[in-house]
């Protein structure tokens, strides 16, 4: 299932931000399962990437239903390791996006900062490519290593979504240090 995170602006702006986030529903209760055990088992079974193809197509519908009635939305949406290493995954993208005419910048693709560190080159790369194609990119947990700082120097990413260790503990004089 597939879900919207609201996201404030805190600076007035006109535009709608959504984080889109995946569940799955549990076949036995029904309730929604967070991506943490179910996409373990789909990136050893080599199929994330499949899973993140089928959030992205699914997103940029409700997405084109939004600015079909005239609202100013855009959407976040989560790459696992295995589509930010894919090679395919940006051609598949391009023509994703010429099919849906959507302008591109309505859609900000974000990746871990543990995936980004790991997989730098490759994340570069996809920066790059992405910023041809006008798609914003953001790194989400930022702050959870301790050069996370200098990760922007190489990655100048358009968005940072803290690591929820530093939004708990911003009271601390020791964690606000890192970010002045």
């Amino acid at each position: 299932k597939i879900l919207f995170q609201p996201i404030i602006n805190l600076r007035g702006s006109s535009s709608e931000f959504y984080e889109v986030l995946l569940r799955r529903i549990n076949s036995e209760d029904g309730s929604l399962e967070s991506p943490e055990k179910f996409l373990e088992t789909a990136e050893a079974a080599k199929i994330a990437t499949i899973v993140d193809r089928w959030v992205i197509l699914q997103s940029v519908k409700a997405l084109v239903s939004r600015r079909m009635h005239g609202q100013d939305t855009k959407i976040i949406i989560n790459l696992t390791a295995q589509s930010l290493t894919d090679k395919t995954f940006l051609p598949w993208l391009n023509v994703a996006f010429k099919a849906t005419k959507l302008p591109e910048h309505s859609v900000i693709f974000q990746c871990s900062e543990k995936d980004t560190q790991t997989h730098l080159k490759r994340a570069q790369d996809v920066f790059t490519e992405l910023q041809q194609l006008n798609c914003p990119f953001s790194i989400s947990r930022f702050g959870s290593h301790d050069d996370s700082v200098s990760l922007l120097e190489r990655l100048p990413a358009n968005y940072v979504k803290l690591d929820a260790n530093y939004t708990i503990d911003l009271h601390n004089p020791t964690v606000r240090s890192k970010f002045t």
